[in-house]
């Protein structure tokens, strides 16, 4: 966040993230490679992410909220003046959480706690059951932007439902019901037209008569088994939820950042609603996931002949090794290499009969390069056609593979 400062100061339009609170667990999953739906490696955790652990979430909700102050301190530098941040939290730290962000943003600066009901079943008996998490939206300055948003709620939907004709109920389909709601809005369009209605005349119209979405989100479910979107990672959230947030705080063509992005809802859904993003995530397992998504995304959009855009990932630090691990790993690409290839079921190639030291493998049409350790695959590489071999890793940003 703090590598952000220098070219992003002052320029977010909107935060929104989720910080886990215990997520120890969420550093050691399975990870699919291939194409095949039972394809899958265990990643364990890094020596980072284990010490990243211990002294964020390992020592109780003390370092976790210390961890959280200084990362809204970044949050506030990084805001436009008008923008906002929303953190989302549940029943465990939303009280603390608001008193934090009360320190860092300012009592006068809170806008909104947002009720998410997420309408998961439980049988609790010694209270009732917990079935809502807590989205605090505070602004940078009183200046922040809010773009109201519109819904229909389900029920209020389903009284006029038998009676839609396209999106419009007319006063030919509702005549002879006996709903007194529905028929008390003749006299209303009467006035409106300045004549007796006939069968073909609104009395209402869907587009028109949404109302304003309040602070309790009672529509939008968790994430199921079988949606489409589902890929079973532990705290993913559900697209709708993030597009409601995005749409009423970050105007179009604006910014969104996400600092916990775990699954990558955050990045998905702004690219889908035309909003730049930037996403950041410690675990490598959420990079690996996040990475793909926006993959899917692009591909999506591209099918459905939208516009979309490329994006780069990066990384700070020595990722996959530590400093004390150079010597010990010079000369480890050719392996590195094969290894890559054989997750993705590519043919290698050998280098000696290569049309190119860019191209290590083949898969069915595909040629493949597989970048060094800690390495990213620049563009000036690209048109330079000349490998680096072993070496790049103190130069490069990203373990990365290229398809």
């Amino acid at each position: 966040m703090a590598s952000l400062l220098a070219e992003f100061k002052g320029k977010i339009d909107l935060i929104y993230i989720d910080p886990p609170f215990d997520v120890g667990a969420d550093f050691s999953m399975p990870v699919p490679i291939g194409e095949e739906d039972d394809d899958f490696i265990h990643k364990d955790p890094s020596a980072l992410e284990m010490v990243a652990y211990r002294d964020t979430w390992g020592r109780g909700a003390a370092s976790y909220l210390s961890m959280l102050s200084e990362r809204l301190v970044l949050c506030h530098s990084l805001l436009a003046d008008s923008g906002s941040i929303c953190v989302h939290c549940d029943w465990r730290l939303n009280s603390p959480i608001r008193l934090t962000m009360e320190q860092v943003f300012g009592v006068d600066s809170f806008i909104n706690e947002i009720v998410w009901r997420y309408g998961k079943m439980s049988n609790a008996t010694q209270r009732f059951p917990r079935n809502h998490d807590t989205i605090l939206a505070f602004g940078k300055t009183s200046g922040y932007s809010f773009f109201p948003v519109k819904s229909a709620p389900s029920e209020y939907r389903a009284r006029y439902e038998r009676f839609l004709e396209g999106n419009k109920v007319l006063y030919g389909s509702v005549r002879r019901s006996s709903d007194r709601l529905i028929l008390g809005r003749v006299k209303k369009v009467e006035n409106e037209l300045g004549r007796k209605v006939t069968d073909t005349d609104v009395l209402f119209d869907f587009d028109k008569e949404f109302k304003t979405q309040d602070d309790v989100f009672y529509d939008i479910s968790i994430v199921k088994g079988n949606a489409s979107e589902q890929l079973d990672y532990p705290t993913q959230k559900p697209e709708a939820l993030i597009e409601r947030i995005v749409e009423a705080f970050c105007r179009k063509g604006g910014s969104v950042a996400d600092f916990f992005c775990g699954s990558g809802t955050t990045g998905a859904v702004a690219e889908k609603l035309g909003r730049r993003w930037i996403m950041a995530d410690l675990g490598r397992f959420a990079i690996h996931t996040t990475r793909k998504r926006l993959i899917d995304v692009q591909r999506t959009l591209s099918a459905g002949g939208k516009p979309y855009r490329s994006f780069d990932v990066h990384n700070l630090g020595r990722y996959e090794r530590q400093w004390w691990q150079q010597e010990a790993l010079k000369g480890a690409d050719t392996e590195h290499r094969r290894v890559v290839l054989e997750f993705f079921k590519a043919e290698i190639l050998d280098p000696a009969k290569s049309s190119s030291p860019l191209i290590h493998g083949r898969k069915g049409r595909a040629l493949c390069h597989v970048d060094g350790i800690d390495g990213i695959f620049t563009a000036a590489e690209a048109r330079g056609g000349a490998g680096r071999g072993g070496d790049g890793g103190d130069r490069g940003l990203l373990p990365g593979v290229g398809l």
